[in-house]
């Protein structure tokens, strides 16, 4: 019986040592627990201690050709001297950058090591140039952004008639109202690209939805492109292509109609060439000079 009692006490004292270990390794895992997050919190307030107080010491541009270093760090309005901590995110000078010099399409900003941040810029060139009826020109890019507006005497790049400018540079040149056209344009352009026809330098919206287009050859050839409604792209470019190849072999000037007869590229003669030189301003309109008597090829 005492033997009983003896082994029963044993058993608990065995037990309440086990739970006395246990409740210690708990305590000393809790204890643990609070020492790492003390220090990750004293490390996260060291670093944004240092994040506020750290400032610019050298600020670097990269892959500008356009605009000149001072011109990309005086559109950031970032200074040496400057908190990191002011410019947190930077989207906005990012965004800011691209406004104020509309010839930039991207901007990343990106700090390197202690006191030194890279802004790092891809520039572009204009892709169209619109005409207005104020005898000036507007240049855009791709997406119809406003580069720069002024007064040019021959364009380099597809002149675009019918459309008006809305904005100031470094913003959206295209109003509601001509987003239909201007989309027109957008898509007629890239199939001309990705036909690899090259040439193309007037593309005329005052008949929309028909565009109108002209071509100027290497050579010297001129060719109104009657082009239509903006559909069955893949056909009408595949025959614009051939037709601009064959009418080259054989004349200077001449007219691809794909309006007259449907599903057709019909070549023909010009008898007054219709490929506008200047642009003048009566009453506001917008009037193209032509020249006359060119004669049949």
């Amino acid at each position: 019986m005492e033997y009983g009692r003896k082994s029963e006490n044993h058993k608990i004292k065995t037990n309440l040592e086990k739970q006395k270990k246990s409740r210690n390794r708990m305590m000393a895992s809790a204890i643990i627990s609070v020492i790492a997050v003390i220090l990750v919190i004293v490390k996260i307030c060291l670093g944004i201690f240092v994040f506020v107080v750290e400032s610019e010491d050298n600020i670097i541009v990269e892959g500008n050709l356009r605009y000149s270093t001072s011109q990309v760090i005086a559109a950031s309005g970032i200074a040496v001297g400057d908190s990191l901590f002011r410019f947190r995110g930077y989207s906005k000078v990012e965004k800011q950058i691209e406004q104020m010099l509309p010839y930039i399409r991207d901007v990343h900003i990106q700090p390197q090591h202690a006191h030194t941040i890279t802004i790092t810029v891809e520039e572009q060139e204009a892709t169209f140039c619109l005409w207005t009826a104020e005898l000036n020109y507007c240049l855009l890019d791709n997406d119809g952004k406003l580069l720069e507006t002024g007064l040019i005497e021959k364009p380099e790049i597809p002149v675009i008639l019918g459309l008006s400018s809305n904005s100031e540079t470094g913003y959206s040149a295209i109003k509601d109202e001509e987003m239909l056209q201007w989309e027109a344009v957008q898509k007629t352009h890239e199939y001309i690209s990705s036909y690899e026809i090259e040439g193309i330098n007037i593309y005329d919206l005052r008949q929309y939805p028909n565009i109108t287009m002209h071509y100027l050859g290497d050579g010297g050839e001129k060719y109104e492109i009657r082009f239509g409604k903006v559909e069955k792209m893949d056909r009408k470019m595949s025959m614009l292509s051939e037709a601009i190849k064959r009418e080259k072999s054989t004349r200077m000037t001449g007219l691809i109609d794909f309006v007259s007869r449907e599903g057709m590229a019909i070549v023909g003669d010009l008898t007054h060439e219709t490929i506008p030189q200047t642009v003048t301003d009566v009453d506001g309109n917008l009037i193209t000079e032509t020249q006359t008597d060119v004669g049949e090829g």
